[in-house]
């Protein structure tokens, strides 16, 4: 795990990098360089109206999103999961590009179509996040709350909601331009893959979409503060600065106060004193109430090499003792992120391997939809991040697996409907890829026939 892979400086021989500074007049130049070569190439609309929009969004998050993410006198974070989102899309639309050449679409039509799925699928990842976890966002005024929203480079995003932004995105595409949608699918159903798999290296890199304990020899010990650590923390799997919690119920019954359940033997708590029973009520200059408090005050407030400064209730004077300068790690636990990237990599690799024995438009879409949901569903088993919900015992991810399964059933019953064979669709001359001149005749000609460009479901 590595979270933060970097920080960009505040400015640069004082000149400011983000705001109106160096970085958005880089980005100017970037954009009118491309720009002359769109014109000077004649480049198609459509084309242009996707990168105006990438340009303004890119252009908005370094003049006013940038500024309010930067971490004081360190500047801005370069997450390992916003480098990652960010390879996942360029190796994604490069992949749809090799694939779309041979079937007569052009760069730019998979580079528009590129933008409008990665827009959509961010949106509705964003949006599926923030549902289903919109206990997060609340107490905070509206500007703090709109800036953690878009703040998406550093984890939140859930797949499945892509998955829907990204569907409604593409069908708006197909029906703009009259392209045959599952034709187009297929297209990019590797594409689709790919970007998973290198999107979930960069939920490793977060830490988020986490699993439970393991003592298989590559199980992960994540860092102090991570998610699953925090998670752990929480569920009394481990010790917190050699503490544990009444959790649930329990707490409720000492009226939720931060009441000590568990002392580590051989911990400094324990040989400062620290017993069972014990109620904290504040932790150094912060009043605690209930566990909750008190354990993300020890997470994050308590620095290595600092001090715990513990009030206890009943207790004149407050026990300290000095915090160690590397904090234990998490349990071990599966990393069920790589399994993930691993999981979808194969699929790729098989839906690549299948193109040549296609016959029909929509088959590989057709095994993205059932092998992906199975595979989503058993790693569900394992991760311990999405709790169950409407009394089922099956997480959200779960529940749309199952339907997107169903889905891909019905479809493989549309498809396998249809005859075998080359099915082709037309495209339109803004979409199709340009024929080669071809030479002119000396002598008697064939009279000419109107040719339509077809693109190969293959």
């Amino acid at each position: 795990m590595r979270r933060t892979l970097f920080h960009i400086p505040h400015d640069l021989f004082g000149i400011p990098l983000l705001g109106v500074g160096l970085l958005l007049a880089l980005w100017g130049i970037f954009c009118g360089v491309w720009f002359v070569r769109w014109y000077l190439r004649g480049g198609e609309k459509d084309a242009l109206s996707s990168f105006a929009v990438t340009a303004a969004i890119v252009g908005v998050m370094i003049t006013w999103v940038g500024p309010f993410l930067e971490e004081g006198g360190s500047g801005l974070p370069i997450r390992g999961y916003g480098v990652m989102m960010l390879i996942a899309i360029v190796s994604a639309v490069w992949l749809a590009i090799q694939r779309g050449n041979r079937r007569g679409l052009t760069a730019d039509t998979l580079i528009s179509l590129g933008t409008w799925l990665m827009v959509g699928g961010i949106l509705g990842a964003r949006a599926f996040y923030v549902i289903e976890y919109a206990e997060s966002y609340r107490g905070t005024n509206l500007l703090d709350a709109v800036v953690k929203i878009l703040n998406f480079t550093s984890g939140g995003l859930v797949v499945f909601g892509g998955l829907i932004g990204a569907a409604v995105a593409f069908l708006i595409f197909c029906a703009r331009h009259r392209l045959p949608p599952l034709a187009l699918a297929d297209v990019i159903a590797p594409s689709l893959a790919l970007g998973q798999a290198v999107g979930r290296v960069g939920c490793f890199l977060s830490g988020c979409c986490f699993a439970g304990p393991s003592d298989l020899p590559w199980a992960v010990a994540f860092p102090w503060g991570s998610e699953p650590h925090r998670h752990q923390v929480q569920t009394g799997e481990v010790y917190l600065h050699g503490m544990k919690f009444l959790p649930g119920p329990q707490a409720a019954a000492a009226e939720d106060r931060p009441t000590v359940s568990h002392v580590e033997p051989g911990s400094l708590a324990e040989r400062n004193g620290i017993e069972p029973g014990d109620v904290i009520v504040a932790i150094g200059n912060y009043a605690v109430t209930n566990r909750w408090q008190a354990e993300d005050v020890l997470l994050h407030a308590v620095a290595p090499g600092g001090v715990v400064e513990l009030h206890v209730a009943g207790k004149s004077s407050p026990i300290r003792w000095s915090v160690p300068s590397v904090l234990p790690r998490s349990s071990p636990a599966h990393p069920v992120q790589i399994y993930s990237a691993l999981d979808a990599f194969l699929l790729c690799g098989f839906l690549l391997a299948y193109t040549p024995l296609a016959r029909r438009d929509g088959e590989l879409v057709a095994w993205l939809l059932t092998l992906h949901p199975i595979s989503r569903f058993l790693l569900e088993q394992i991760r311990v991040d999405e709790p169950g919900i409407v009394g089922t015992g099956l997480s959200i991810s779960q529940i749309i697996s199952v339907a997107l399964f169903c889905s891909g059933i019905a479809l493989w019953a549309f498809v396998l409907s249809r005859s075998p064979g080359k099915v082709s669709f037309e495209t339109s001359p803004s979409i199709a890829r340009r024929d080669p001149p071809r030479p002119v005749a000396t002598r008697k000609t064939a009279p000419k026939t109107k040719e339509k460009t077809s693109i190969s479901a293959r």
